[in-house]
């Protein structure tokens, strides 16, 4: 009887935790963010995607003419700590046609925090000096 009983109350808690699947659906940050600058002929496009189980993916593809130059996706997870987002990056995938993604084999995972806020639909993210605003898609 304890054993059948000790197998109902894992299967229990492996479903419970299935089905939560580690989403958050208060973390402000899961969805599509984009930001786009020009220059001249030269279009930068970038997307960061935040999952609820905290796992993100950036993407940051240059177009000229029109097409793309160059493109890279940059994977990992994400904690966020008040104002703060950690950040743990495990692998990197580049282009230069748009079409070819090859992974970097000797992709080195490495840790970075940012400030960030969120005002409507827009993400303002500042490492350092920097400031890019994204707005949700």
């Amino acid at each position: 009887m304890k054993k059948s009983f000790f197998i109902c109350a894992l299967a229990a808690l492996a479903l419970a935790f299935t089905a939560c699947n580690g989403n958050n659906p208060n973390d402000p940050l899961v969805g599509t963010w984009k930001h786009i600058e020009e220059n001249g002929d030269i279009r930068s496009e970038q997307k960061v995607k935040f999952e609820g189980n905290n796992n993100f993916s950036y993407s940051d593809y240059k177009y000229m003419g029109g097409q793309v130059h160059y493109g890279q996706i940059t994977k990992g997870t994400y904690k966020i700590d008040g104002d703060m987002v950690y950040v743990h990056y495990t692998g990197f995938s580049w282009t230069n046609d748009g079409v070819h993604m090859e992974e970097q084999t000797d992709f080195q995972p490495y840790d970075e925090w940012f400030k960030y806020s969120i005002s409507g639909n827009t993400l303002t993210i500042t490492r350092g000096d920097d400031t890019e605003t994204y707005t949700k898609q």
